[in-house]
């Protein structure tokens, strides 16, 4: 009675606090950017190196373990990305 029952998944919302870190465009004039960085458990600078190293291939960067999901629902669809290292995370969207 009253009571809420919340996800424990991968990927459900962080569960505490995290940095806002940003966009990353990666070719000029395209859609083709990393955005709503986020980061818990190490800094901004870290996450967007992470996100950096995805993107050039690299699914364990700095020792993290990176996977994906595909959001493919309507016009535009991207990959939401989750990056874990002990209780460390980073996550965002790239379209």
């Amino acid at each position: 009675f009253g009571s809420a029952c919340a996800s424990t998944s991968a990927w459900a919302a962080d569960a505490g606090p995290s940095a806002s870190c940003g966009r990353i465009g990666f070719e000029p004039q395209t859609d083709d950017v990393a955005v709503n960085i986020r980061a818990r458990g190490t800094s901004c600078r870290r996450a967007r190196s992470i996100v950096r190293a995805v993107y050039n291939g690299n699914r364990e960067p700095f020792g993290y373990r990176c996977r994906s999901r595909l959001h493919d629902e309507g016009v535009l669809s991207f990959r939401h990305w989750v990056c874990t290292k002990n209780l460390a995370r980073v996550t965002w969207d790239k379209y």
